[in-house]
């Protein structure tokens, strides 16, 4: 058999030949089918041209199939074949048991290394899956442990696991906030992060709503700050809307120079959550669909609440005496009056009585 025939028979027998058996990391993979519309031989592209080619019906690579018989291809072609969703290299053999090649550059470009038979690629410590041969080959490492699972992991299952802390902590506090927010351009790792980040701070928010607090300042210029992240959202400006928002009651790293906002005052509190939530359903959207059905796995987050429980009032004095900083007298109370004299306490007379 020619190296033209075989071309010709795996390219009319696309849709129907068996997994590819890789000889080097030993996995299965099958050819690419959803969304191919055809398939091609001698497909031409700016920077190679390739034996057998999977094509969408717009006409972009799906996959291409490399036919090698005495002329590997070289470095230029290969690195751009690496940017592939799939590429595959198969020799004169391939059809002789089955269907075996090479599943991708990577195979193929160490197919000749001699620890091949001890070597193990690079896997997702979740799913076991091999890292090149998934569509989005990124490897994230879970800082907190948060997921279960100490090692890298593959984008689709941290989508699906709550709670992993994917920038180490040291890109958290000595990276800048906007660093973290997605460009134009940005590729599915950096809106998946931003995703994380808004949906961490919707949760983080929406808890905070449950105890009923208040303010030990005016927030005049947090009511001002919502107000203009809110119009930004309307506007849908979500990157500024996310500047204007991330100083909000946040980490000292992530607050730049000037006044502190704080939302101590329900009010404000309930908008700032609000605020993350409707900015995280937007980076949930701009994310594949294959990402949102993984997020859609874990636990629904909670709302944000509009009434929450009144809270029992702490007082400056002895536990066991009888009044408190602030005057009352705890044999006339018919509710249960809690002082300390260590915790700073919630009752404002109390506090004003000895800190003013």
């Amino acid at each position: 058999m020619t190296h033209d025939e075989l071309k010709e028979i795996i390219a009319q027998a696309y849709y129907v030949l068996p997994e590819l058996v890789c000889q080097f990391c030993k996995c299965t993979r099958p050819l690419p089918q959803m969304g191919v519309e055809r398939v091609a031989t001698e497909y031409r592209t700016q920077e190679f041209q390739a034996d057998i080619a999977a094509l969408n019906q717009e006409g972009k690579l799906v996959a291409v199939i490399e036919v090698v018989n005495t002329h590997s291809p070289n470095e230029n072609v290969l690195l751009a074949q690496s940017e592939l969703e799939a590429a595959f290299y198969v020799e004169m053999d391939a059809l002789d048991n089955g269907f075996t090649g090479y599943c991708s550059t990577f195979c193929w470009t160490n197919r000749k290394e001699s620890n091949v038979s001890s070597w193990k690629a690079p896997s997702c410590e979740i799913c076991g899956r091999y890292f090149f041969s998934m569509e989005y080959q990124y490897e994230l490492f879970d800082w907190e442990g948060l997921t279960g699972f100490v090692g890298t992991n593959c984008i689709e299952c941290a989508a699906r696991h709550d709670g992993g802390q994917w920038l180490s902590p040291g890109e958290l506090a000595l990276g800048h906030p906007e660093d973290r927010i997605p460009g134009p351009n940005a590729d599915v790792l950096a809106l998946f992060l931003a995703f994380e980040e808004a949906n961490f701070w919707a949760k983080v928010w929406a808890n905070r709503t449950m105890k009923q607090s208040e303010a030990w300042s005016a927030e005049t210029d947090t009511e001002v700050r919502l107000s203009q992240v809110e119009d930004a959202f309307n506007r849908e400006h979500w990157n500024e809307g996310q500047m204007l928002l991330q100083p909000i009651g946040a980490p000292k790293w992530d607050s730049p120079s000037g006044p502190r906002l704080f939302a101590w005052n329900h009010e404000n509190c309930l908008r700032t959550a609000r605020a993350w939530r409707r900015l995280r359903e937007h980076r949930l959207s701009c994310l594949p669909p294959m990402l949102q059905t993984a997020i859609g796995f874990r636990p629904p987050l909670c709302d944000a609440a509009i009434d929450p429980p009144t809270p029992i009032m702490t007082h400056r004095g002895f536990p066991d005496g009888r009044f408190t900083d602030c005057g009352l007298d705890r044999t006339k109370s018919s509710e249960p009056i809690i002082a300390s004299m260590s915790d700073t306490p919630t009752c404002e007379r109390c506090r004003g009585w000895r800190y003013s």
